[in-house]
């Protein structure tokens, strides 16, 4: 009786262990042979967006002595970052202070792009708190942005191989310079000019501590 109720046991013990094996997460890639497993959903762990910075001696009354820190020195401004914020964010999106940007705002919400985020088509959409823009870099290497809706339509507004700016929502022709639809459903219409300013990162961060930064 005791032999019998022994194995029993046992057989219990070893289906638990079973049961509780942890499971593989699911395989979303092979690379070189090597599975690639996802582990968390995209975004679960949260980038620090638009830092804000104190000075050394400020610091000194928020960190402990032996806090480890990375340190990173860009275009002359030297910054140090809490590896254990680090550790709880992994990324830390920030542009240097002496960087110029082309800064855009409407009431409370505003939006700062660099010469490479717009370089690239000529062209970059974001948003103004509800409001659809679109920033256009000219010829000279200027930027003008516009109110990205007109008729009724959220626009998409591109360039074209031939240098032409079209919206793909009515096939309208635009004017990059005035914002006035040359050809189309929407000939005649102009879009709402949203004013830019050039502008250091630090002075604009400052003035708008909570801006979009368009990448």
């Amino acid at each position: 009786m005791r032999t019998i109720l022994f194995s029993v046991i046992i057989a219990l013990a070893v289906f638990a262990q079973a049961e509780e094996a942890p499971k593989s997460p699911p395989t979303v890639a092979v690379i070189d042979g090597e599975p690639i497993y996802k582990v968390l959903e995209p975004g679960a762990i949260p980038a620090i967006e638009n830092p804000t910075f104190v000075t050394g001696e400020a610091a000194d009354g928020q960190m402990k002595p032996g806090e480890p820190v990375m340190g990173v020195v860009i275009k002359g401004e030297a910054h140090a970052y809490s590896l254990w914020q680090l550790d709880a964010h992994e990324i830390v999106k920030q542009m240097p202070g002496k960087a110029l940007v082309w800064g855009v705002a409407q009431g409370p919400h505003a939006a700062a792009l660099t010469n490479e985020t717009v370089g690239a088509s000529k062209v970059a959409s974001f948003s103004l708190g509800e409001v659809p823009a679109i920033a256009l870099q000219g010829a000279d290497g200027g930027v003008r942005a516009f109110v990205a809706r007109a008729g009724g339509h959220t626009l998409n507004l591109i360039f074209t191989e031939d240098g032409v700016l079209k919206d793909a929502a009515t096939s309208s022709v635009w004017d990059p310079t005035t914002g006035i639809a040359l050809e189309g459903k929407l000939a005649g219409t102009q879009l709402e000019e949203l004013p830019v300013t050039r502008v250091y990162w630090f002075a604009w961060s400052s003035f708008y501590p909570n801006t979009l930064v368009v990448d």
